[in-house]
């Protein structure tokens, strides 16, 4: 769902008198320099993300049943629910520490659990029931779907409506949290259709995208490539000259190219769920480029760009919030996601190896007084 679809979420940039700020040398150094950094505290960040939390003893009473293979509900209407948890699997997720009582309060272990009778109609009802205490933490995402076509199916009683609990994209995809949020649904549910990047000019003040820039040519470039590394540089730059409320960046997005190809769904089973279609040099996905902005009651307008964006050493700072793995190839990024990987490696061997030498310096200085 975009994050833009009234016209409310438009704002205004009140543009200066006078040319766009050149990008000098000096400043596309330091900014080169301060996305380096925030890249290379970032990968770090990846490669040496903590081990798995051990489950509290409460969650481990939990996990003693339904960590059992095979688990299941008999419901009301015939169909059976899967209630097995893997216990690997729930230490490694960010669910791990709000402990399973958060969502399930209203379980009692050995006094209303397991219930002496089957109290669930359906899996759908199920499902339903869920969303209540889905959206306490994801208040956010929940007024996103309130707002959508599947959620005034649902109120219509539609039984195959869409609805947040009932998504299994968590049971398969990596991440599905940032995949829902970068990735467009029709980009995987219309596999015939062309996709295309859509980074958006996003102010971080107001959280919503930008409207048509006045003032500011390098929006419009008149090159039959369209925007360059370069000029997407100076774009941003012009954009957030001093005095400007808020910050202006760019908020990825893999889409379809045009409305008509976004409704062009297919069935599930033919969704593309195949991560080498994105996650590969030379994705078709990233051949088409687009810079948009917010035009009349929110409907985008876009400017072409070229396909050199995602891929340039300039463009470290213009695709920070839309980086694929193996898509998206800036090779200044690999580097250091490579040198974060051995380095969170390096700290703990060299650590490990400094201790154990200085065992050894120990044992031999205490063995030299022995022979005095």
């Amino acid at each position: 769902m975009d994050q833009c679809g009234t016209p409310g979420c438009m704002v205004s940039v009140e543009m200066t008198d006078g040319p766009p700020p050149r990008v000098t040398r000096t400043s596309f150094a330091m900014g080169f320099l301060r996305a380096a950094a925030a890249a290379v505290f970032a990968l770090v960040g990846m490669a040496t993300t903590a081990a798995a939390q051990t489950p509290s003893p409460a969650d481990q009473q939990c996990l003693a049943c339904h960590g059992m293979p095979g688990l299941e509900k008999k419901l009301g209407d015939g169909e059976t629910l899967p209630l097995q948890i893997a216990g690997d699997d729930f230490s490694k997720s960010v669910h791990a520490p709000l402990g399973c009582a958060t969502c399930h309060s209203d379980v009692q272990p050995g006094q209303n659990h397991p219930p002496a009778e089957n109290n669930i109609p359906s899996r759908r009802a199920f499902a339903l029931e869920r969303v209540q205490v889905w959206q306490t933490c994801h208040a956010q995402q929940a007024e996103q779907w309130t707002h959508s076509v599947h959620a005034a199916l649902a109120r219509d009683n539609n039984a195959i409506a869409p609805i947040c609990t009932s998504c299994q994209h968590c049971t398969w995809l990596p991440n599905a949290d940032l995949h829902l949020d970068v990735v467009s649904c029709p980009a995987c549910h219309a596999p015939t259709a062309q996709r295309k990047v859509d980074l958006v000019l996003y102010n971080s003040a107001t959280q919503s995208r930008i409207p048509e820039p006045v003032g500011v040519p390098a929006f419009q470039d008149g090159s039959s490539g369209g925007l360059d590394p370069r000029a997407l540089l100076t774009l941003l730059g012009a954009l957030n000259h001093p005095g400007t409320q808020g910050k202006t960046t760019l908020k990825g997005r893999l889409t379809v190219l045009n409305g008509p190809q976004a409704h062009e769904l297919a069935p599930a089973a033919q969704a593309i769920s195949d991560c080498k279609t994105c996650h590969q040099a030379g994705a078709a996905a990233f051949k088409t480029v687009t810079v948009s902005v917010a035009g009349a009651r929110g409907v985008p307008i876009d400017v072409d760009a070229n396909g050199n964006v995602l891929n340039s050493a300039l463009s470290l700072q213009s695709v920070g919030g839309f980086y694929a793995i193996g898509g998206t190839r800036i090779g200044v990024l690999d580097i250091l996601f490579l040198l974060a990987i051995l380095g969170g490696i390096a700290v703990p061997i060299g650590h490990l190896m400094m201790k154990y030498a200085v065992r050894i310096y120990v044992a031999r200085q205490r063995q030299a007084r022995k022979q005095e």
